[in-house]
């Protein structure tokens, strides 16, 4: 697929191919299967953004984040490039419709997977989607405590290797959208507290970009004395 021209590419997904390999997934998630379904949906639609409308069907996306259900340790990177490539490839009503499949939690599930290739396509995936979908909803939706336990599950701050610029900025968006006193205060004096000195510059910027003052200063309201 990856040689064949977009045009050909084009007829075939307007042949109904995603119809049929989505049948073929069926069942077949964890298989060998299945990774060769997600190669062919990747390949197809790379390079042909027109044939994407003929994936959106509830059969083939649901085939797709049952793919990403299973055990990370059988989850490689093809299998969260066939997902992330539909969304990446899509226009902003596409994404929408992606984000109404609830594709959001299978991609997110795949953030504390040991191959950082896997979550960097996860986080380039979500990243296009939530510029569409409401951000307040969309991480509303994803349950704030989660979002917000991932920087303990992979101690962000404690393992400077680990940091993805942009994927700190999502959780950061996360947190304070959440939960913009509890979360992110609680955010901010961890890192005052004892982690401070050792973040990068970086980050701690990102953190200011988040609105952390904003909340500090509404905290310190009244509170001067204490």
């Amino acid at each position: 697929a990856p040689n064949v021209e977009p045009k050909i590419k084009l007829l075939i997904c307007k042949a109904g191919v995603f119809e049929d390999l989505a049948q073929i997934l069926e069942g077949n998630w964890a298989s060998f299967t299945g990774e060769v379904v997600c190669t062919l949906v990747d390949g197809l639609l790379k390079d042909n953004k027109e044939g994407l409308e003929h994936v959106l069907t509830s059969k083939m996306i649901n085939g797709l984040k049952k793919v990403l259900s299973i055990d990370h340790s059988k989850i490689k990177r093809v299998h969260i490039a066939a997902l992330a490539r539909v969304v990446i490839c899509g226009n902003d009503e596409q994404r929408d419709e992606l984000y109404k499949m609830n594709v959001l939690p299978s991609l997110v599930s795949q953030f504390a997977h040991p191959d950082k290739h896997v979550v960097d396509d996860a986080v380039v995936a979500m990243n296009n989607l939530v510029l569409i979908a409401n951000l307040k909803t969309a991480m509303n939706d994803l349950d704030g405590a989660n979002v917000v336990g991932k920087y303990e599950k992979l101690k962000w701050f404690g393992a400077p290797d680990l940091m993805d610029i942009q994927y700190t900025h999502i959780l950061l968006a996360a947190a304070k959208y959440c939960d913009p006193t509890r979360s992110l205060f609680k955010l901010a004096l961890d890192l005052m507290r004892k982690e401070a000195p050792n973040v990068e510059p970086k980050i701690k910027l990102l953190i200011c970009k988040a609105g952390v003052f904003e909340d500090l200063a509404q905290i310190l309201e009244g509170n001067w004395a204490v």
